[in-house]
């Protein structure tokens, strides 16, 4: 039978409706046809809907809305081929909801003779009113004949006006006839029936409940209710009296509960297809098929008579039973004297299409043996032509490689995956059901067996009615069980997904048919057309299927050549194309440079002369302005030739997609085009995003079928329908849901990189303006770095990706090289889960493709350095990309980064040099001036700068850490307070367990309160909540604590003295420091002048206080005056108690000093100084007095005998010296003086260091407690915290010898003191090697673990395990003394050592001290020594200035090589480079030194003289072997090989004479240079400079951790 669909479609307010055919006829293709549908005058047509005496008017003005032009002609046609037997089965679809509630059933055809007659009469045609959707098989399974049972409703309430009564007996007797034996059960109001068969609603679903019918019968009144909106049907109760049921009740009542539902049913009631029931969709009959799934419904669409009726009723099942077609049967169903009002009121409902209602396939019951063959046959692979699975036309596409030879083999599947993929799950459970029951039935009764077997067919029927669904006929498990052939079906997907159209899939090309047809003729005018559209118009797809094939039909264009621009854009045709086509034109300005560009426009522009070429490109239109950048000539040709295409329509693309499924015989169920429809409807890009979706709802195919629910089902979480397709695909992927491979977490995250890798975000995005991100294709190769380490992994990933569709694999015609991109923008818009990766990596991902910009422009031009644009915190964010392999970048980026890297160092290294200069001399200058600490700190800055920046020259480097060493060791401050305004008088500490001092201001007249870290604390009582106590009269001069840290006193200029009771607490949790102080009252007996100095007697709880009017008076701690000393004629300047309490001792401007006992008695009176007596200090055994004035002079005195007058030991300074006080353990002096400087000596006079960096006077410097660091107080408001201990403190002689250990992390030295000692580089003495001679030399072995020792004598000791617990005792040394030893080097491998004799001779000897073998040198004696690196070599020079090469293996030596030089004076030093190829030899003569750098054969590559009179301590040449660093009798310096000498940094700033170095060495890691002076006068230790910048910077930052705190105030207050 031929088929005429026609689909009236939804339309927008006062539109069209547009109008889709299809006329399917056997054998052939479907003919589409395009029409409209508009009714003019509406009202109008609806009073002759009510006048049924108007009925063929109204069916007329409907067919001529609905049959114009083409659309009449066709379907003119088809009614002419129909036939009696053979009739055109008409299925009309109506969409818009408008139109539903017009009286279709009325519909009138045009005739040949311009007459109109009715649809429904016509005996060549079958009419339904169609839902396009499949049965669901759950609620409606396929049934046989034999399962025909029908359910009569017969309903006459008596007594009710209006309505006409009839018959109910005769009216049940004709329907049971018209039945044909069809077996029935009756709900009547007949005689001797009871109340259980009344025509009532819970009798008809209690019926239903228990009873499984396929057909239902109702004949009754009906009306359409008042308001319109739904269908009354009169029913009766048992009485015969009315009982109204509701459309909408009845099918909620049979919705809810689930009842089992007729196949079909016959509404003979009048109006319950009403056209006025708008609430429903065609009324009752309607909403039975659409709202219930019913598969067909006849019913009345107006007033009936009820013998018209009956007659109609008994023709319908007569026709029905026989052919089992609905529409045929109603068809057929028309009386032969009949009423047209009357039979045109029947109107069809229906789901079937062209499908039974019952099928003859299932008559037979299927055996064992017939199962088994279905399921096999359903299920299993099998190579038939059923089987046979047509090859995808994307296959090609996926590929990795150009290999495409197996893309022809032929593919079988499984029916069930031909046909319905989806539903394969659903299949294996039953079959494993059925299985089971049917291995069990030989244990169960027969009827149980039987019962259970028949319902599971009846579900494998089900299943096969959804696998082999098909419009026109119904292919059951039964079917396929016997062996019947298969229905046709074409199982090769229309949809293309996100790929464009091509020449292989232009038959299911659509839509675009005038596009193409302009196309062509601006070709034939003009070789040239720019076709320009929106992403996501079709452009590609439009000029690939469209135009191309059109083009190539002419015999006279038979070749094309397709590119894309690409990263490297080139024109490359052979002689024999006659069409060009560049696709996506835009490349060319996002993956190009506009030099490359502007190359390839020249090269299209000279092949458009060639007329016989035909060329197209095709370009996004938010490209089109860039084309104005690439010449005038070509901007024209652009302006004159350009081809703008829109977007495909809604309703051309809802077109499109319906003629590409309906090429494979694919259906859209009712209300999935309009879905889809609404979705596509104003969306940018539609296609690709339509195409995808469907060929994801094709993969859910039910057979011919395309569902709702399916197309749901393929929508993502965030996203439904069309964008939610290809992020649900996406998603699927990336989660695992898909049928291949699961993917891990590594997985999913190189999935995330390869996305991003593969788009190229919009550089140009306005704030608030959508994103124009792009694909770009990438070589396999950069994504293959996207894993280092795994990278097939990445390609197996690409390859899934590719498989499901996400991206694109190709190969470069011109690199070979294989390429991947993603598939289609549309992924890059929609996929919720990569805009988020690309959001949050979207900094990262712009500078990836600025770098990509910068690298091309820079390889471009030659790779030039002005061209290197990365530089400050884009390079530095550009190497963390490059380290980011979720970033991939290729190889040029790579190397342009690199290139950046080297020219930036280069730049800033050059600048930094400079800099450095400059911060060294500044820090240089400051140090002098006394900002000593500013002047560490900016070199800590500048060396913490150094850290982070490119390595600089060595030379530069090392002469900053040697400056910086320099400074640091001269160094002693670690903290300083700027702590008052103008002179700071005084200062004072509290008990050492307090850790506190105060101190006094002058000018500010404040007492300030401080921890020993420099951290200021609060005064806590109210009237003192200010951070100091304010004097109240004038300037105080001086301040102390009591010994247990209780009371403070301080001394007024006004003559008056206070005293305070003070409490510290000290919070243990937060280490927070409090005082509370208390004032005592004290007695008025003030001093009659300036009060100068103050101090305690804790023993007798005295306090001394000393004027200017020439008292010393006695306080008790209460506040009383206890007595007034008047022996003095001068100002008294300063007062002291012995610590024993039992002297005071007190000084005069006069030089005086005097001695009293405790309670005031003159001792002792003598003239000690030649000016004022400034200070006056006790031992802390109280036995010796040291005082100091204003004559430079200190003095110590010993207060235990009668000649006190003289003084035990004085020395000098050089300004006059305002204080001195002892050390706790009494050993040590520290004094302040006149110039700022501080001098700490022993009680000897021997000066330990002379300390700068106060500016101008020091009133007071005083030890801490502890006796750990001195505290200074000077004139510019300063206190300084100084340490009191050196590092390297130890040698009480000068040092001879010293070496370090081949890690440069242990320092030994040899002093004429008779020791050697072991330190560690930080200054700490870890051994001391005691000897009865003076250590002339020490050195260590390569491990740090032995060390070798030379007296005055020549006598070798070895002192093994050295690095044993520094607490543990030294192991007795082994000796050697058979010969005088000058020196000896350890080897720098191996566990011996050499030594030189006063005889010259040359040996070898073990760690046990044993001989292993001794040579003489053949000349001179040899006077130096030096090991190569690696142990192998000895070079050595004797005093015939000759220089020889030994061969060192197996503990033996042999002279190698022997050379002469021309050196005029002995060669004192040799020293072997670091890559062991070169020597350099020192020689001395008449005060100037010669550096000879000789290679391995003896020949001399340079020379260094010296242009001053000097000596070289140690030489060694720099890592990289490219300078040679030497330490002189005074200086660092670094000289190149050409003899320039590069810098000379000055190691002591003494007078020269007096400071030369005398011993230096330069660890052989480079980490440290460590050199000795011949002190006499000052403490004999080493100064290191620590070469190590790290560690430098790190010690330093140490050594003034507190100054480089922020100020610390305790602002907590009690």
């Amino acid at each position: 039978m031929s088929v005429f669909e026609i689909q009236i479609r939804q339309s927008r307010p006062g539109e069209y409706c547009s109008v889709e055919c299809i006329h399917r006829k056997l054998n052939y293709s479907p003919n589409h046809l395009h029409g409209k549908f508009w009714l003019e005058k509406r009202d109008e047509l609806d009073k002759l809907a009510d006048d049924t005496t108007q009925s063929e008017e109204y069916g007329k003005r409907l067919g001529e809305a609905l049959f114009k032009d083409e659309v009449r002609d066709e379907f003119a046609a088809a009614v002419r081929e129909g036939s009696d037997k053979n009739p055109l089965r008409v299925l009309l679809y109506i969409e818009d909801e408008e139109l539903k509630s017009l009286r279709w059933e009325k519909l009138c055809t045009p005739k040949e003779n311009k007459s109109w007659f009715f649809l429904r009469l016509d005996p060549c045609v079958t009419f339904s009113i169609y839902v396009p959707s499949p049965i669901d098989s759950s609620l409606f399974p396929p049934i046989s004949k034999f399962d025909l049972r029908a359910l009569v409703l017969v309903a006459s309430p008596k007594n009710t006006p209006g309505l006409d009564h009839f018959e109910v007996q005769k009216t049940v007797d004709r329907v049971q006839k018209a039945l044909q034996g069809i077996p029935c059960d009756v709900l009547a109001n007949l005689d001797n029936s009871d109340d259980r068969n009344a025509p009532t609603l819970p009798n008809l679903l209690e019926k239903l409940q228990n009873e499984k019918y396929t057909l239902l019968h109702i004949v009754c009144h009906g009306i359409v209710t008042k308001n319109k909106t739904d269908t009354m049907l009169y029913w009766a109760n048992a009485d015969s009296k009315l009982e109204r049921v509701l459309g909408t009740t009845l099918i909620r009542e049979l919705k809810e509960r689930g009842y089992k539902l007729p196949h079909f049913t016959f509404l003979c009631a009048c109006e319950t297809a009403s056209r006025e029931e708008k609430g429903a969709l065609g009324g009752l009959a309607g909403r039975l098929v659409r709202e219930l799934g019913m598969p067909a419904v006849v019913a009345m669409t107006d007033r009936v008579e009820v013998n018209t009726a009956m007659t109609m009723t008994e023709q319908f099942y007569k026709h029905l039973v026989s052919s089992g077609e609905v529409d045929f049967a109603l068809a057929k169903a028309v009386p032969v004297r009949h009423d047209t009002s009357d039979i045109i009121v029947p109107a069809l409902f229906s789901r079937l299409g062209g499908l039974p209602l019952f099928s003859n396939s299932l008559e037979k019951e299927l055996n064992d043996q017939d199962i088994s063959r279905g399921l096999k046959r359903l299920l299993e692979v099998n190579q038939e032509p059923e089987n046979e699975m047509p090859n995808d036309l994307e296959d090609e596409s996926k590929n990795l490689t150009s290999d495409n030879s197996k893309s022809s083999e032929k593919k079988y599947v499984s029916l069930i995956e031909k046909h319905a993929p989806i539903l394969r799950e659903e299949y294996e459970e039953v079959r494993a059901e059925l299985e089971t029951i049917l291995s069990s039935e030989k244990s169960l009764r027969k009827e149980d067996a039987s019962l259970n077997r028949q319902k599971f067919l009846q579900k494998l029927n089900k299943l096969c009615k959804e696998v082999f669904s098909n419009q026109n006929s119904e292919f059951t498990f039964n079917a396929l069980a016997l062996n019947a052939p298969l229905p046709y079906y074409d199982a090769l997907c229309p949809f293309q997904g996100l790929l464009s159209f091509d020449v292989k899939s232009k038959n299911f090309f659509f839509g675009r048919q005038k596009y193409i047809e302009d196309l062509k003729q601006k070709l034939k005018e003009n070789n040239f057309v720019a076709v320009i559209g929106d992403s996501g118009s079709g452009k590609s797809s439009l000029v690939k299927a469209g135009l191309i094939p059109k083009l190539l039909s002419d015999d006279e264009l038979n070749q094309m050549v397709c590119l894309t621009p690409g990263k490297n854009p080139q024109l490359k045709i052979n002689s024999k194309s006659s069409i060009l086509l560049v696709d996506q034109f835009e490349e060319l300005f996002t993956f190009s440079n506009k030099i490359e560009g502007r190359e390839f426009v020249n090269q299209l522009l000279k092949l458009l002369k060639q007329k016989r070429l035909r060329v197209v490109i095709t370009m996004r239109v938010d490209f089109w302005g860039e084309c104005a950048n690439y010449g005038e000539e070509f901007r024209e040709l652009i302006e004159k030739s350009k081809f703008f295409i829109q977007r495909m329509t809604s309703d051309e693309l809802r077109d499109a997609m319906e003629r590409q499924a309906d090429k494979v015989g694919l259906r859209f169920e009712a209300g999935l085009s309009k879905l889809i429809w609404n979705e596509v409807e104003g969306e940018p890009g539609a296609m690709p995003l339509l195409q995808h979706a469907l060929r994801e709802l094709w993969k859910r195919r039910h057979g011919q079928w395309l569902l709702c629910d399916e197309y749901e089902k393929i929508g993502g979480k965030d996203v439904s329908g069309l964008k939610g397709a290809i992020a649900k695909t996406a998603d699927d992927f990336y989660d695992g849901k898909h049928n291949g491979e699961k993917l891990s977490p590594e997985d999913k995250e190189q999935v995330k990189n390869i996305f991003m890798c593969l788009t190229q975000v919009d550089k140009n995005a306005v704030q608030g303006e959508p994103r124009r991100d792009t694909r770009r294709r990438v070589a396999k190769e950069e994504i293959l770095k996207l894993n280092k380490e795994n990278p097939n992994r990445i390609l197996e990933l690409v390859t899934l990706m590719a498989d499901k569709r996400l991206v694109i694999t190709s190969q470069n015609k011109e690199t070979k090289q294989i390429e991947v991109e993603v598939a289609h923008e549309a992924l890059i818009r929609y996929w919720p889960r990569l805009q988020k990766w690309l959001e949050k990596n979207r900094d990262d991902l712009m500078l990836r493709d600025k770098i990509r910009e910068y690298a091309e422009d820079w390889e471009k031009h030659g790779k030039k350095d002005e061209f290197l644009n990365l530089g400050g915190e884009q390079l530095e964010k550009a190497e963390e990309l490059s380290k980011n392999e979720s970033i991939s970048l290729g190889n040029l980026e790579s190397e342009y980064i690199q290139a950046c890297r080297e020219w930036h160092d280069s730049q800033e290294r050059e600048k930094l040099e400079k800099d450095l200069d400059v911060y060294t001399a500044y820090s240089d200058m400051h140090f002098e001036k006394n900002n000593r600490l500013d002047a560490i700190a900016k070199l800590i800055e500048v060396g913490e700068k150094l850290e982070k920046s490119p390595e600089i020259t060595e030379y530069k480097k090392l002469h900053y850490l040697i400056m910086f060493g320099k400074l640091f060791n001269e160094l002693a401050e670690f903290n300083s307070l700027n702590a008052h305004e103008g002179i700071v008088s005084s200062i004072t500490f509290s008990r050492e367990e307090d850790e506190i001092f105060a101190s006094v201001g002058f000018k500010d007249g404040m007492i300030k309160f401080w921890t020993w870290d420099g951290t200021q604390i609060k005064i806590v009582e109210g009237q003192h909540s200010s951070y100091a106590l304010k004097g109240e009269h004038s300037s105080i001069q001086d301040l102390a604590f009591s010994a247990d840290g209780e009371m403070l006193v301080y001394a007024s200029k006004d003559g008056s003295i206070k005293l305070w009771k003070t409490t510290v607490i000290k919070e243990s949790e937060d280490n927070r420091y409090f005082i509370s102080v208390k004032r005592i009252k004290m007695s008025e007996d003030y001093h009659k002048n300036d009060v100068c100095s103050v101090n305690f007697n804790d023993k007798y709880k005295r306090i001394a206080s000393a004027s200017k009017d020439k008292t010393v008076k006695l306080w008790s701690y209460e506040g009383n005056l206890v007595k007034s000393l008047l022996k003095h004629k001068g100002e008294v300047i300063c007062v002291s108690f012995s610590p024993n309490g039992e002297m005071i001792a007190s000084g005069d401007n006069n030089g005086n000093l005097r001695l009293w006992n405790s309670d005031g008695e003159l001792l002792k009176e003598f003239k000690a100084h030649n000016n004022s007596v400034s200070t006056v200090s006790f031992s802390p055994d109280s036995k010796t007095l040291v005082s100091c004035s204003y004559d430079r002079y200190i003095k110590l005195w010993d207060t235990n005998t009668e000649s006190i007058e003289q003084p035990i030991i004085k020395f000098i300074e050089m300004k006059e010296v305002v204080c001195t006080t002892f050390s706790p353990d009494g050993k040590k002096i520290a004094s302040a003086n006149q110039d700022g400087t501080l001098v700490l000596r022993y009680t000897n006079g021997k000066v330990i260091k002379t300390l700068k960096g106060h500016k101008g006077s020091v009133p007071k410097v005083m030890f801490s407690p502890d006796g750990s660091f001195l505290v200074s107080c000077g004139e510019d408001g300063n206190i300084k915290f100084w340490h009191c201990q050196s590092r390297f403190e130890g040698h009480d002689n000068q040092i001879w010898g010293i070496d370090f250990s081949a890690d440069g992390k242990t320092i030994i030295t040899a002093s004429i003191d008779k020791t050697a000692r072991l330190w560690k580089c930080n200054g700490d003495c870890l051994k001391i090697f005691p000897h009865d001679k003076k250590v002339r030399e020490a050195k260590l072995s390569s491990d740090g673990r032995t060390a070798a020792t030379i007296t005055e004598d020549g006598v070798v000791r070895i002192w093994d395990d050295i690095k044993a617990n520094e607490n543990e005792a030294l192991n007795k040394p082994i000796c050697i003394s058979e010969s005088v030893v000058k020196s000896i080097n350890f080897s720098p491998v191996d566990d011996i050592f050499i030594t030189i004799g006063e005889d010259g001779i040359i040996k070898v000897f073990d760690l046990k001290g044993n001989l292993l073998d001794k040579k003489t040198p053949p000349k001179g004696k040899l006077t130096t020594l030096d090991f190569s690196t690696d142990g192998k070599v000895i070079v050595s020079a004797d005093t015939d200035n000759s220089v020889i090469f030994w061969k060192f293996n197996d503990c033996k030596l042999s002279q190698t090589f022997e050379f002469m030089t021309d050196c005029k004076s002995n060669i004192y030093h040799v020293s072997f480079s670091n890559d062991n190829q070169k020597v350099a030899i020192v020689n001395q003569l008449d005060g100037l030194f010669t550096i000879q750098i000789f290679n391995l054969s003896g020949k001399i590559i340079s020379s260094i003289k010296s242009d001053d009179e000097n000596s070289i301590r140690d030489l060694k040449f720099s890592r990289d072997d490219t300078i040679i660093a030497l330490v002189t009798f005074n200086s660092l310096e670094f000289w190149s090989f050409d003899g320039t000498l590069l810098k000379r940094v000055k190691l002591n700033e003494r007078d020269i004479n007096e400071s030369k170095i005398y011993r230096a060495s330069i660890s052989p890691d480079w980490s440290a240079v460590a050199v000795a002076f011949p002190r006499e006068d000052f403490e004999n230790r080493i100064d290191l400079y620590n070469l190590n910048l790290s560690e430098s910077v790190k010690i330093a930052r140490q050594h003034i951790s507190e100054y480089l705190k922020p100020s610390k105030i305790n602002k907590s207050v009690i």
